[in-house]
């Protein structure tokens, strides 16, 4: 224990002293997706078609990211980790739900003292899952004069 800055020689033992160390875990990829949910897709199929003629699935599923954007980021300063990625103007063609997805993969952490690497977490996966509602505006012909 001797020259560890983590302890210290109190009476003639030695003791712990308390302290923090904050550990990065970089992120080493993001993905992201957005899907047309099993409940819309049958109100499309089912419903929508019953009174719209051809009326189909278009495009259920997008990768967001990568695909439509490419994350960057990294640590800063105070050994915060992010990434930031924007997917704008996502071409959704059918209306309802959609759920999102957004993945992200980490290094896991390691401490390092006196050359020695010793892993503290594994690496990981974190998920995040929200939702986007699409809506449609449907146009119907009606007679000059129909009520």
């Amino acid at each position: 224990m001797e020259g560890n800055p983590a302890y210290q020689v109190v009476d003639g033992k030695i003791r712990c002293v308390k302290h923090v160390e904050v550990l990065p875990e970089k992120i080493t990829s993001v993905q992201a997706n957005a899907q047309l949910n099993p409940e819309s897709q049958s109100w499309i199929l089912n419903d929508l078609a019953g009174k719209y003629y051809e009326a189909y699935i278009h495009h259920p599923f997008f990768n967001l990211v990568p695909g439509m954007a490419q994350p960057n980021g990294g640590c800063n300063g105070d050994q915060t980790c992010s990434a930031k990625a924007l997917a704008a103007n996502v071409p959704f063609a059918d209306p309802g739900t959609f759920d999102l997805k957004m993945y992200v993969y980490t290094a896991g952490t390691s401490f390092s003292w006196k050359g020695v690497t010793i892993p503290i977490t594994q690496p990981r996966v974190l998920v995040a899952q929200n939702a986007a509602q699409i809506y449609v505006t449907l146009v119907t012909l009606l007679p000059a004069g129909a009520p």
